[in-house]
């Protein structure tokens, strides 16, 4: 047996949509409008909140147990008083926006802190040097021109005009104070009900029923009428200087559970917080409405305190957080906190009772128990019904039920299954005594004849289709986009299959694109993937794209299903859920802003929607049902983004202290220094009712002209912005609305850095007078260095040209002592060649001798060794540079024959022509050489040479 269906289209036949639930209207009593709680972890506060008030721009302010707390619809703010007792008790607004608020021996108002857009407390008790006696403030009545802070001793009157305050001692013990009707109210525990007139508190008429701890509100019930309502007597009227019991039929519920606020509601309803069972709603006569409890999704049922805003909806401080009742919800839901409904796939009315076909089975409930809200909503399971109910049919005097088991027939009060071969999922109601359905496994026909039941499967479809729709000429259309789509003809009994076709594409179907195949009242529709919307146009005999509806369809709206009735196309779509209202005429409209908050709540490929009544729709969800309310038009609100605070932005969001407060900084410029060129800006639409549903946008004109794209972040940051001139702006957009608010603008100049102002220029000409010394500095001493470099060239070139010179004269010179030194010695060779020859002569005697005695005394004179060497000593010193003086000075002990060796030796002459010039022999060269060591205190292994060439 299949467990689960996957459905992708519905099939709807002529009565089911156009019918209206009869009596069924009243199931919006026993449903909730939307509640958004806000416990103690979200706020950061304390549990309780003992008062509500709200200014001109529509932020809330609570007195909390921790302090005074702000909510602008996107930031909670707790302003604990300075050095006084945390509990703030009371609250009121006056039309100056000064936000008084009263604690423990202690009372005084806020205000706005221009420089830090935060609040700021000033207490009226220290200015006029009140004194209490333990004294708790519990109400703040602005009246006329003066606010009156109440306790249970005393009442202070502060005049707003002379700063002054005034004291009313209680002649017992106060309780509560109410302003009603222009006139102010005091319970006296003792005295009863007092009204203060001209600063006197003077007795009402009968008011004396009312002692005890007994008052807790007052309302306007007409023009010379007073509602009052007290904690455990129910509600009393006061009209025309009476003062009578009410009997509503609320009083008992209201006796109950203890009333301890209340608050009047538009079209004169009334709301009324209890001690012990959260919220009742009564309309003008006392007629029970709603009520809204834990059981009912709200968190507690002690109800401390209750405003009703600018819009008209409700908070709640409660015992444990704070709660928002969207009275003005266009939706109310079924509270099923124990799951007894589960998800719902269709309901109908039948025999004055509602039938809820479910995934858990068929659950009913007398019509006639919606009529008692304050009660819980008896639901009752149809016997053997339990299992997955997909669908419902009304069919003459029986309710049929499309089961996971087969088909279940209630007639009357009682129900069992009729047929049990295969589960089924769809119906077509062609009268009261045929119905066509489809079974897990194809189509079906069933002939009903009183209690018999006749059906036969239809070959032509074995396959689990999901759409029956049927034309005018009764033909049916029969599939699923996985099975494909076949056109069925029956005869007039719908006994046989006359023909069938399943080659649709002659007329417009497109097996592959195909959805699903609708109808309503003989009008027929297809949903193509490709191309849109298409209707059956008869005199072509196809479907058709229809321009009218598809032109309204949104951009890539991905529509699995339709859901035809007289007047709306319902479609469904992966991300959204809509109706084309008027889709049958000229002129159809697109309607969405009722349905944003529930298609996620719809089952996917089972959505449903059954009318109740004019413009009030039932919508099947997952978690039981909603009541929708398709009229539903909100008033034209006046609402505006406020900019709420504007900073630098490291790290962390720093805020910027400013001069005026921020609707100045429209026309004037808000300058922020180059060096905190990241900014903030935090902006807020305090529009409760949409919460979760707004979307912001930004634009800095002179950096985008284009607004950014919407996120629900209330802040704007914007980094390293260039210097200039911006101006800010934000607009608000509600999701699937028109609704567009935008904010003031915000001028802001980011001021150029410091070096772009006179001082920075002052510095960049001095800077550029520097940078234009140290350029010439530059440039003369790269000219200085470049002739510098000349001369260094210079210089070198001449003494590379001296040195040359030099070079020249040494070699010149050393040419010359070369020539000298050699010189000598063939001199000293010859001369001892002619004396060695002469004294072969004189031995030989061929020659007289005194012949050779003449040319030995020419040999001898040529010889003088002493000239020879002068001319030597003269060469060698110029050569090197004074040698021998510098040497001799250095060692004065040397002999002009040391000198010589000395020289000859530096020389490098070879010891054997040593010995020539000193015309002494080789072993006394080297005796001289010893010596010489010797007088030059050389050591054993110093080479003289080498001493010599170094010195």
């Amino acid at each position: 047996m299949k467990a689960c269906i996957y459905v992708t289209v519905f099939c709807l036949f002529s009565f089911l949509s156009e019918s209206v639930f009869a009596g069924v209207e009243k199931i919006e009593n026993v449903c909730v409008p939307k509640i958004t709680y806000f416990d103690k972890n979200v706020y950061n506060a304390a549990n309780q909140t003992w008062a509500i008030a709200q200014n001109k721009k529509g932020y809330m302010y609570f007195a909390n147990s921790a302090g005074l707390l702000e909510y602008d619809g996107s930031q909670w703010t707790l302003y604990p008083l300075p050095k006084f007792a945390p509990n703030v008790r009371s609250i009121a607004i006056t039309d100056d926006q000064k936000i008084y608020t009263g604690v423990r021996n202690e009372f005084g108002y806020w205000t706005e802190d221009i420089s830090t857009r935060k609040l700021k407390y000033t207490s009226l008790t220290q200015a006029s040097n009140l004194h209490f006696a333990d004294e708790e403030i519990w109400k703040i009545v602005p009246f006329h021109n003066s606010v009156y802070f109440h306790s249970f001793k005393n009442i202070y009157k502060y005049n707003t005009e002379t700063k002054s305050i005034s004291i009313i001692p209680a002649p017992n013990r106060f309780q509560f104070l109410f302003r009603v009707n222009d006139r102010l109210f005091a319970q006296e525990k003792v005295l009863g009900l007092m009204e203060l007139k001209d600063d006197r508190l003077v007795g009402v008429p009968g008011g004396e029923i009312f002692t005890g701890d007994c008052v807790y509100g007052m309302e306007t019930y007409s023009a010379n009428a007073i509602l009052i309502a007290t904690i455990d007597r129910g509600l009393y009227m006061m009209e025309n200087g009476r003062i009578s019991k009410c009997n509503f039929p609320c009083n008992d519920f209201l006796i109950k559970n203890q009333i301890f606020s209340m608050v009047s509601l538009p079209g004169g309803k009334f709301a009324f917080g209890t001690i012990l069972n959260g919220l009742l709603i009564t309309d003008h006569n006392g007629n029970i409405q709603s009520t809204i409890n834990k059981p009912k999704g709200m968190p507690n049922n002690t109800v401390l305190s209750i405003f009703s805003d600018q819009t008209n909806n409700l908070w709640l401080g409660l015992d444990r957080g704070i709660a928002h009742i969207q009275l003005n919800s266009p939706i109310r839901t079924f509270p099923d906190p124990k799951g007894v409904l589960g998800s719902v796939y269709q309901v109908k009315e039948f025999n004055g009772r509602l039938y809820f076909a479910t995934n858990q089975g068929l659950f009913s409930c007398a019509i006639a128990d919606l009529s008692y809200p304050e009660r819980e909503l008896p639901l009752t399971l149809m016997p053997k019904s339990q299992g997955q109910v997909w669908a419902l049919q009304v069919v003459g005097n029986k309710l049929l039920c499309a089961h996971n088991k087969g088909i279940y027939a209630v007639e009357g009060s009682k129900g069992d299954f009729i047929y049990t071969k295969s589960g089924t999922s769809h119906w077509l109601k062609i009268d009261d005594n045929t119905v066509l359905f489809l079974t897990y496994d194809g189509l079906c026909v069933m002939h009903i004849k009183g209690s018999q039941y006749t059906i036969k499967a239809q070959a032509v479809f074995p396959y689990d289709g999901s759409s029956l729709a049927k034309d005018r000429d009764n033909n049916i259309y029969v599939g699923s986009l996985s099975a494909g789509f076949c056109k069925v003809k029956f005869d007039s009994n719908f006994e046989n299959v006359v023909s069938s076709s399943s080659q649709l594409e002659d007329i417009g179907i497109n097996h592959v694109t195909t959805r699903g195949i609708y109808s309503y009242n003989g009008n027929v529709f297809a949903l193509d993937g490709v191309k849109g919307i298409l209707k059956f146009d008869y005199a072509l005999n196809r479907f058709i794209p229809d321009p009218l509806i598809n032109r309204l369809m949104p951009k890539k709206a991905n529509i699995h299903r339709l859901q035809l009735d007289a007047d709306r196309m319902w479609c469904y779509a992966a991300d959204q859920f809509f109706c084309i209202k008027a889709y049958l005429t000229q002129k159809p409209t697109i309607e969405s802003r009722n349905m944003e908050s529930l298609y996620k709540q719809l089952i996917k490929t089972y959505e449903d929607v059954e009318k109740i009544s004019d413009g009030s729709y039932m919508v099947c969800t997952s978690n039981s049902f909603a009541v929708m309310n398709a009229n539903y038009s909100p008033k034209t609100k006046q609402n505006m983004v406020y900019l709420r605070d504007i900073g630098t932005f490291t790290n962390v969001l720093k805020p910027l202290s400013l001069p005026n407060s921020l609707d100045y900084y429209a026309t004037h410029a808000i300058k922020f220094p180059y060096k905190h060129n990241t900014i903030f800006i935090r902006f807020t639409l305090p529009d409760y009712e949409n919460e979760g549903n707004i979307r912001y946008s930004y634009r800095l004109k002179g950096n985008s002209e284009n607004f950014s794209i919407a996120s629900s972040s209330n802040i704007a940051t914007f980094t390293n912005l260039p210097a200039g001139d911006y101006v800010f702006q934000v607009k608000a957009t509600i999701v699937g609305t028109n609704e567009v608010y935008y904010s003031q603008e915000l001028r802001i100049t980011i001021l150029p850095p410091w070096y772009m102002g006179w001082i920075g220029f002052c510095l960049f000409l001095l800077l550029v007078a520097g940078l234009a010394l140290l350029y010439y500095k530059y440039l003369q001493s790269r000219w200085l260095k470049e002739q510098k470099r000349i001369e260094n060239e210079h210089e070198k070139e001449m003494a590379k040209m001296e040195n040359r010179v030099l070079q020249e004269q040494v070699k010149s010179q050393i040419d010359e002592l070369s020539r000298v030194t050699k010189s000598m010695l063939h001199k000293n060779k010859l001369m001892s060649k002619l004396d060695a020859e002469i004294a072969k002569l004189v031995l030989n005697r061929t020659i007289p001798s005194s012949e050779l005695r003449g040319l030995k005394h020419i040999v001898e004179k040529n010889k003088n060794p002493d000239e020879e060497w002068k001319v030597f000593e003269m060469s060698f010193n110029k050569t090197h540079d004074n040698y021998l003086v510098k040497l001799s000075t250095q060692f004065p002990g040397l002999t002009t024959s040391d000198l010589k060796l000395a020289a000859y030796i530096r020389m490098n002459i070879s010891s054997k022509e040593i010995a020539g010039l000193m015309n002494i022999s080789s072993k006394s060269i080297e005796m001289a050489r010893y010596r010489l060591r010797k007088k030059l205190n050389l050591p054993h292994e110093q080479n003289l040479t080498e001493f010599l060439m170094g010195l």
